[in-house]
């Protein structure tokens, strides 16, 4: 019922113009709009915690002063039963693009104080918009197959990380139609 809620509360917000959209490609759990977010639990040993990850894809942005279309991620980190406080750097979050190209996080939206490094007290959650600015060749979501999420976070007792696929998805094709997914490898990046 819990995790219920926190998806309902990470999607808020998450509505796009574009004519894709990305979607985690595992640990994903749909919502009534049709929109998709990762759950996974932090550390995967003895978890205490747990960390939601969605995209709302290509958005226009302005970091560091220059406009251009970023890839955004919003990942919420709920610190449930540490045993004190954990910490998100927001610079050791990245992106792999197709072709092997690793990008960090250029800008980050949050109501939450401190950055770059956020802390995450026991029983609070946070949410942040991370913008990550895109190369040349690859500035509009068709130009995009999929991409991979690196997250990690500092908890109490060890740094944990994971990844989070996601793929290119058409919301205005036919379900189960070959254009609805476009199918990325998950098991390493690209």
């Amino acid at each position: 019922m819990r995790a219920a809620g926190l998806v309902l509360l990470v999607l808020s917000g998450c509505a796009t113009s574009q004519p894709f959209v990305f979607r985690p490609t595992e640990k994903a759990n749909l919502t009534p709009d049709n929109s998709a977010v990762a759950r996974y639990v932090v550390p995967r040993a003895l978890p205490r915690g747990e960390l939601f990850a969605t995209s709302e894809g290509v958005v226009p942005t302005s970091a560091d002063g220059k406009e251009g279309p970023a890839l955004m991620v919003r990942i919420t980190v709920f610190n449930v039963a540490g045993k004190g406080p954990w910490a998100i750097d927001i610079r050791d979050q990245l992106i792999t693009l197709p072709g092997g190209v690793q990008v960090h996080a250029s800008d980050v939206k949050t109501t939450a104080q401190g950055a770059p490094i956020l802390a995450i007290t026991p029983g609070e959650r946070i949410t942040m918009d991370l913008y990550f600015a895109l190369p040349e060749s690859q500035q509009t979501s068709a130009e995009i197959a999929g991409f991979n999420f690196i997250w990690q976070v500092s908890t109490d007792r060890q740094r944990a990380a994971g990844m989070v696929p996601f793929a290119r998805f058409d919301p205005t094709a036919p379900a189960g139609s070959a254009a609805t997914v476009t199918t990325v490898a998950s098991a390493t990046p690209f």
